[in-house]
């Protein structure tokens, strides 16, 4: 049975008016090479929101950081997942970003893109899809359907890889220079997103 679990907590405004809720997740597996690139950028991005906002959630399960604006709450986490089980993590939030190695077979390996989820295709190109379920786009319309929320704007930056299965904790190089560019591309995105969810 698929556990539905509500947002984590409520953050609001000194008006009292609940503060939108973005969410940024690096996908993949950190032990299988350029699987891990999502959880790098990830890491590094928290890293940067942190210099930006000393103001983290006591007690969250994920990194809390509300912007110096103090306009909107974005959290970061790390996953392995997909399918069901990764739109029960988007669930309570406005917007998200996600992190992943993807393979479109478009560009050379290290090219990055980003896409809305909408704009990519509902096979597997990455940790969006689950081999035990369904595709994240599937899972998002089966939760809308249900009233669950979940958010109106969901964006994916990747890296192009070749899919590997070799144990490694090392990005190969290609993909290791994509990683600073992906960060400023999160940043990015993430500034535009607050600016359209206020």
């Amino acid at each position: 049975m698929m556990e539905m679990r509500s947002a984590n907590h409520c953050h609001s405004t000194e008006d009292g008016i609940p503060k939108p809720r973005i969410l940024i997740i690096g996908l993949g597996n950190p032990l299988l090479g350029d699987d891990g690139f999502g959880w790098q950028v990830a890491s590094r991005v928290e890293c940067a929101l942190q210099e930006q906002s000393k103001t983290i959630g006591e007690g969250e399960t994920r990194s809390s950081m509300v912007k110096p604006t103090s306009s909107a709450v974005v959290e970061v986490e790390r996953l392995a997942v997909g399918g069901l089980r990764l739109m029960e993590e988007l669930i309570g939030y406005d917007a998200a970003i996600l992190i992943d190695a993807i393979t479109l077979g478009q560009q050379p390996v290290g090219s990055l893109s980003i896409h809305s989820l909408e704009s990519l295709p509902t096979y597997p190109i990455g940790h969006l899809y689950s081999a035990h379920d369904t595709t994240l786009q599937m899972a998002l319309q089966m939760g809308r359907d249900l009233v669950t929320k979940l958010p109106d704007t969901v964006w994916v930056i990747g890296v192009e890889v070749v899919p590997t299965f070799i144990f490694s904790e090392n990005l190969t190089p290609s993909v290791m220079a994509a990683v600073p560019c992906a960060v400023q591309m999160v940043l990015e995105k993430l500034h535009q997103m607050i600016e359209e969810v206020l």
